[in-house]
């Protein structure tokens, strides 16, 4: 995982459980790393012992922390790469865009990013049928990325995951 996604964490956790929270939670999970440069990469377990101390720490409900962070990170994540708020016009088109597009300049900008891939069916009704496959097994952060690009575009979406099949996650996205 890239230095990026563990410095967001350290932001999110800081806004929301306080500023010495973080300190706490790095020397309470005992990892070999106490700070992270954005363009490194590190290790997912590493990652996901902070998030998983943090919930426990701070007893919060997995799932909803982990949208949250999504939510949250969103905004840091697209400030990084400006000129994807030119290229769409629109929270859908973000979205049929991720996987040809924007994953393409994120490895680009962060050689060794292993990106998720996501594939997408629009629908009759508008809809985008959207498949999350990553080893990562991070659905709600997705979904919370989601959320947080309907809040960017200024656009209520709504996202239900519908089903998980082998690191495979399908989400029906709708938008308002």
């Amino acid at each position: 995982m890239k230095g990026i996604v563990f410095n967001i964490f350290q932001s999110f956790v800081e806004k929301n459980m306080g500023e010495d929270a973080w300190d706490e939670v790095l020397e309470e999970a005992q990892i070999e790393q106490d700070f992270f440069v954005a363009p490194e990469t590190y290790e997912d377990k590493d990652f996901l012992t902070l998030v998983t101390h943090t919930i426990e720490k701070f007893k919060l409900v997995p799932s909803e922390a982990i949208r949250l962070f999504g939510n949250f990170s969103f905004p840091l994540l697209i400030s990084k790469v400006p000129q994807f708020k030119e290229e769409f016009k629109s929270a859908k088109d973000f979205l049929k865009g991720l996987d040809s597009i924007i994953h393409v300049e994120v490895r680009k900008l962060l050689p060794g990013a292993k990106t998720p891939r996501f594939y997408h069916k629009e629908r009759d009704d508008g809809s985008l049928e959207l498949e999350y496959e990553s080893d990562r097994n991070l659905p709600d952060f997705v979904i919370g990325l989601i959320e947080g690009l309907g809040k960017h575009y200024k656009e209520e979406i709504k996202v239900q995951l519908m089903g998980n099949n082998n690191n495979k996650y399908q989400f029906l996205v709708e938008f308002a």
